[in-house]
């Protein structure tokens, strides 16, 4: 039963081999992978998994063992497509797989204007795309999370993006095609960056891009991996127990990314501004938290400051109505997380003998931490008739037996 959510955090790299280390690290087996090898019947590629220390992290790595390449010099993206629909996989793992192969040729053909799934690419290519994105699609498939969400994507381009390096693929046009449309920030080298095959495969998962959200942490993965200038590079996969999913994804060959950034705008008003009736306004748009104050800079006169959170979809309008309506000369616009609490109710016991009695308190948690209890109405009323004592002593000996048995 899916219950959790998967996250990529992948501010410091995105690369192939480092998305599969990291969802290894949360724990999950490497045998339906080995497995589904041997089904496509290339079971002399063996994965292998082991741990590796950089600086303070420790986390998975994963490489792939072969003596030869078993595709040949050179295939096309159609070979693997038409290779794995010959085994018997999963059928989510073949939909996850599909889906990621076709996004690499539609992205292909964009960049360079021919068939992207009929280029002939070097087998050494082909083999790190076919290991890893079929090993990928196998651990989420095995995973079955609720969703998968993921960080925005850090955009580089260093001299060597690939293993083995090629000169036949605009590596850079590539990149660009699959990362349209998705949350993303250009670094400078030596920055971290992210490839082709790791976007496809987010691209192909992936519901929501940017903030994580509402969530509360389980368990904590680290890939490593070193390139071919020694730059130790980590993505971390996080296992997350919902608070409110609104939508999850649906793992298919038809399936297309949802991106749904939380955006915080701020602007001042112009001093004609209807106030109320903008905010009206903007709340039919989707607007909301908004909140009003007036601010006062030197040598002018007393001015609204308004700010609100829009999801990605709604901003633009909401922008526009700010700058319109709003006559605001400028709006500032930032990326923010939102964090909300989980509350879980307990019943501990309360009383002794045969008065005891059990009393339900409700927990609200932050993470792992208990942030604030407090005993349910309906069964501190029920105590209180009981006793017959005062409703606040009885909250407070519920509390303090609740403490205790915490403890």
């Amino acid at each position: 039963m899916a219950t959790g959510i998967i996250h990529f955090d992948v501010t410091q790299g995105c690369k192939a081999e480092l998305l599969n280390s990291a969802i290894l690290d949360l724990g999950l087996p490497l045998e339906p992978v080995v497995q589904a090898f041997r089904y496509l019947g290339i079971g002399h590629i063996v994965p292998t998994q082991g741990k590796e220390i950089k600086g303070k992290i420790f986390g998975a790595t994963l490489d792939f063992i072969y003596e030869s390449c078993p595709l040949g010099e050179s295939a096309t993206l159609n070979d693997l497509l038409l290779h794995m629909r010959q085994a018997q996989l999963h059928p989510i793992s073949s939909a996850l797989i599909q889906k990621t192969l076709e996004l690499l040729g539609k992205s292909l053909q964009k960049s360079c204007g021919q068939d992207g799934m009929a280029i002939q690419l070097r087998g050494e290519l082909l083999v790190y795309i076919f290991c890893h994105v079929v090993t990928f699609c196998v651990l989420i498939q095995v995973a079955n999370p609720l969703e998968v969400s993921c960080s925005r994507l850090p955009l580089s381009w260093p001299p060597l993006l690939l293993p083995h390096a090629f000169s036949d693929v605009d590596v850079r046009g590539w990149s660009l095609a699959l990362v349209e449309g998705l949350p993303s920030y250009e670094q400078e080298w030596p920055a971290p960056w992210a490839e082709p095959v790791a976007l496809a495969l987010l691209k192909s998962v992936v519901s929501h891009f940017g903030p994580r959200g509402e969530s509360l942490l389980l368990q904590s993965g680290t890939g490593v991996t070193q390139d071919h200038s020694e730059l130790a590079m980590w993505a971390r996969a996080l296992w997350c127990e919902p608070t409110m999913i609104a939508t999850r994804a649906i793992l298919g060959p038809s399936a297309e990314a949802k991106v749904l950034p939380l955006i915080q705008a701020q602007c001042l008003l112009g001093q004609r501004v209807d106030t109320q009736d903008l905010i009206r306004r903007v709340t039919n748009m989707g607007a909301r938290m908004i909140l009003t104050g007036q601010v006062m800079e030197q040598g002018a006169y007393p001015q609204t400051h308004l700010s609100l959170l829009a999801s990605h979809g709604d901003a633009e309008k909401i922008i526009t109505a700010l700058l319109v309506t709003g006559e605001a000369p400028e709006v500032l616009t930032s990326f923010v997380e939102q964090h909300g609490l989980l509350h879980r109710t307990v019943s501990i016991p309360f009383g002794r003998g045969q008065k005891l009695q059990q009393c339900g308190v409700v927990e609200w948690l932050l993470g792992d931490k208990i942030l604030r209890a407090e005993p349910v109405l309906a069964d501190l009323a029920a105590i209180v008739a009981t006793t017959g004592y005062a409703q606040e002593v009885v909250r407070g000996d519920v509390l303090a037996a609740w403490k205790k048995w915490r403890e």
